[in-house]
């Protein structure tokens, strides 16, 4: 199991697009992406941050990043500053 962060600081003027773009980005992958979920979160004390956490069930990680990953960060740019990051699973 890997994961993918997505961070993304928005501009102010863009948060209502921002939330309406993933939204439907949301909506897409769900019915697309069977071995990935994903979640979206908003910083509790800053409306413009929030997190796409991109859980992928294959055991083959790629260090770039997926590519629905890739795609996301990408699209999201024109709305903020991103940092694109992956993540492997501790194992003892």
């Amino acid at each position: 199991m890997w994961i993918e962060i997505i961070e993304i600081r928005s501009f102010p003027d863009s948060r209502n697009l921002l939330e309406l773009h993933m939204q439907n980005f949301l909506e897409v992958i769900q019915k697309k992406h069977q071995n990935q979920s994903i979640k979206v979160f908003s910083k509790s004390n800053l409306n413009t941050d929030f997190v796409i956490l991109i859980h992928n069930e294959s055991i083959d990680y790629k260090p770039e990043g997926s590519k629905l990953g890739l795609q996301m960060a990408s699209t999201l740019k024109e709305f903020g500053m991103i940092n694109h990051a992956v993540w492997i699973e501790f194992q003892s």
